[in-house]
């Protein structure tokens, strides 16, 4: 019975000390678009969750780099200069494209695109990821939708949201 106890223990304590592994979602997904005349501005955001944050030091090693020294709470890295990284962070790196599927349902890949790095001194729960776009005067009212394209670098992880909206004056 002892033994069974330990092992119980020993199981539970394993389980609530792993990582979890980095699950990317994606929510809240909103655009809208503005006539500004002779063109269209059209704002979109969503929210990006469960990506991978890795230490400085993992970051570093992702990245190819080698570590030189550490010191004064810095990791000096070997890339074309030293560079002083400060340990104890967390880093996180996303990029995203935004495609746009037209009332005709053309499809324009990658009409906006962006490379985010984040650095932390706590765990984020959340990143916002914004696109800006603007839009000529060929495109027609009516309805559009935007897809954002997401891949966590970290972790490879990918993920896709779509957001519809109306081009109206």
């Amino acid at each position: 019975m002892k033994k069974t106890i330990i092992v119980i223990f020993f199981i539970v304590s394993l389980i609530a000390c792993s990582k979890s592994e980095p699950n990317l979602k994606l929510s809240n997904p909103e655009a809208f678009a503005f006539d500004l005349g002779d063109s269209w501005e059209v704002n979109a955001s969503i929210k990006s969750m469960g990506f991978a944050q890795l230490s400085s030091e993992e970051y570093v090693e992702k990245t190819g780099r080698k570590i030189l020294d550490s010191k004064d709470g810095y990791i000096i890295v070997e890339d074309n200069v030293k560079t002083k990284i400060k340990e104890d962070l967390y880093h996180c790196h996303i990029y995203y494209s935004v495609d746009l599927v037209t009332n005709s349902l053309d499809t324009l890949k990658a009409i906006y695109s962006e490379e985010v790095h984040k650095e932390s001194e706590e765990e984020l729960s959340d990143i916002m990821l914004e696109a800006q776009i603007e839009i000529d005067s060929t495109f027609k009212e009516g309805n559009y939708k935007l897809f954002f394209n997401v891949k966590d670098k970290n972790s490879n992880a990918a993920d896709t949201i779509s957001i519809t909206f109306d081009l109206t004056k």
